[in-house]
């Protein structure tokens, strides 16, 4: 999933050296979108908990993240006065 991510994300814009030699890379149409999207990971592999709170304070923490990491969606055009509401109650610094 990382590479799937690493491949889209406009964080690896111009990176397509990681991908020569992959099939991937051979199509013309998928190295034209090679860093052009935002792309959100979320990966609850590190999700380990002993009951039922633990588990749900892991995956708002493992949320939260993302929401901070791609914060700079938020100075794009990627979201409407709306969406950019809610974006920001969530990356006020309103940690779980």
């Amino acid at each position: 999933m990382s590479m799937v991510e690493c491949f889209f994300s406009n964080r690896y814009r111009d990176r397509g050296e990681l991908f020569e030699g992959l099939s991937i890379w051979e199509e013309e149409e998928y190295r034209k979108l090679q860093g052009t999207l935002p792309v959100l990971f979320l990966g609850f592999a590190k999700v380990k908990a002993q009951d039922y709170e633990e588990m749900q304070f892991s995956i708002a923490s493992i949320i939260f993240e993302v929401y901070q990491k791609n914060s700079f969606l938020m100075d794009g055009g990627y979201f409407e006065r709306n969406r950019k509401k809610v974006f920001s109650k969530h990356t006020a610094g309103n940690e779980p």
